[in-house]
Order: C-alpha cells, then sequence, then structure tokens
C-alpha cells in the first residue's frame, strides 16, 4: 500500500454574529497558500459528481466567495445556517498525482467543528529535504490564518488506531504526528514541561509556540526507526 500525507486543520464553531464576508476572507486566504505548490498538485478543478462534469476553477476572491456561498447546507425547503458551507477541490484529473482540499467553514453548532482538510499526492517526493521544508511551511502558514485549535499533517498509513486526533471535548490530541499544531489548552493539558523535557532528550524534535516537528523529514511508515520513534514520542506525551 503506497503512503501519502494528509494537512488537517481543526478549528471552533464561530460565535453566532460572524459575518460570512469574515469567513469567506479567512477560507480564501488559507487555501491560496497552496498556490505555492508546483502546478500539478495546486488547487485547479471544482469537484463534480462526475469527472468529465468538473470544471476549472477560476481563482479570484469575488468567485470563491460566490461558490462558497451557494454551497450552504440545505434541503429544498430549510438552509441550515449553524452548519456552515462547503468547498471542494483537486489539482489534477491524473487521479495519480492528484492532490484533495475539502473544506468545511462557518459552522456555529457547538456539537461541530470547522475543517480545512488536504490529501496530498502519491507522487510527492515526501522523504526530500526541500519538499519536507515546504510542507511544513505551508503547514504553519495556514495555520496562522485559518487559526485552528488543533492541525497536523500525517501518514495515512501511521494515523492513530483512534478514529480522530482530538478526544471528544477537543481538549486532548489522541495521537503524535511528523507536524503538529495545539492550541493553548491542549498544550496545557499535554504539559508543556513535558514537551520541553522531550525535546532535550530527542535533538531532531522541534517545539516552538504551539507547533511540535518529530523531524525535518517526513516519517516514512516504511522505515522501522522512524516509526519507533513516533510511537515512542507518542507514549512519552499521551500517556
Amino acid at each position: 500500500m503506497e503512503q501519502y500525507y494528509i494537512l488537517q486543520l481543526l478549528r471552533k464553531p464561530e460565535k453566532c454574529n460572524v459575518s460570512f464576508e469574515e469567513i469567506a476572507e479567512r477560507a480564501y486566504k488559507t487555501i491560496m497558500l497552496f498556490q505555492k505548490l508546483p502546478k500539478e498538485f495546486r488547487p485547479t478543478y471544482l469537484c463534480a459528481n462526475r469527472k468529465k462534469d468538473c470544471k476549472l476553477m477560476e481563482w479570484n476572491y469575488q468567485n470563491f466567495y460566490d461558490i462558497l456561498k451557494k454551497n450552504d447546507n440545505h434541503t429544498e425547503e430549510k438552509v441550515f445556517e449553524d452548519l456552515g458551507y462547503t468547498f471542494d477541490c483537486f489539482s489534477s484529473l491524473n487521479n495519480s498525482i492528484s492532490c484533495g482540499y475539502s473544506m468545511l467553514v462557518g459552522i456555529t453548532n457547538t456539537k461541530l467543528v470547522n475543517s480545512f482538510i488536504m490529501r496530498l499526492s502519491y507522487n510527492i517526493e515526501y522523504f526530500d529535504e526541500a519538499t519536507s521544508k515546504q510542507i511544513k511551511e505551508l503547514f504553519e502558514e495556514s495555520v496562522k490564518i485559518f487559526e485552528p485549535y488543533f492541525g497536523c499533517v500525517y501518514n495515512s498509513l501511521l494515523r492513530s488506531s483512534k478514529k480522530y486526533n482530538t478526544n471528544d471535548d477537543e481538549t486532548m490530541p489522541t495521537a503524535v504526528h511528523w507536524l503538529n499544531y495545539w492550541s493553548k489548552d491542549m498544550i496545557g493539558n499535554i504539559g508543556e514541561q513535558k514537551i520541553k523535557r522531550l525535546s532535550k532528550i530527542y535533538k531532531e524534535l522541534e517545539y516552538k509556540e504551539g507547533f511540535l516537528k518529530l523531524q525535518d523529514i517526513a516519517i516514512d511508515s516504511k522505515n522501522p526507526k522512524d516509526v519507533e520513534y513516533k510511537a515512542e514520542v507518542e507514549k512519552f506525551l499521551l500517556q
């Protein structure tokens, strides 16, 4: 089975008085970061039920705004304003190189969360130093714009056996991945001093202002040392 990476950001429900303009602007700025990627990995096509119906996205703010506004959660009779808006796109009609992008934003329902998820391509050279650096930089930039309480970049074959990446009340992560972002509340529950002690044990580990990076190069699920290292860090921090 081939390994690939997924970037995930989770943001708490918005306040009920949040404007659609604020929601759309944050979402647009977030997804536009990924135009920095090589052309074949950039968000390019709008999703449709059939591949032949997929259309090229015209990237400007007004067009994004209009599409997002139409993609509210509704039935023929009612619009569910507390369930927010969706936006889905992908990078290539060639499945072997395509990256997928999915946003759920503007949620005010306290039982749900806003999210941005990018499924990276199988064909990205994850274990190349320059590529790993670019993914890390995009992750950090997207966190600063989307302002999540939790974020991670995880290997598809090394995801925690638990279904979610945070516990039910969103106060603790359930796994540690190659790249991580935790809110101040999560850091407090894990124990910041514990994290700082860990960074002295493992010199390759880097922690700063909520961001935890296990190592410079992406974790390789086919490398036993990487897998063991990830498990050791996870056990130290979360058990």
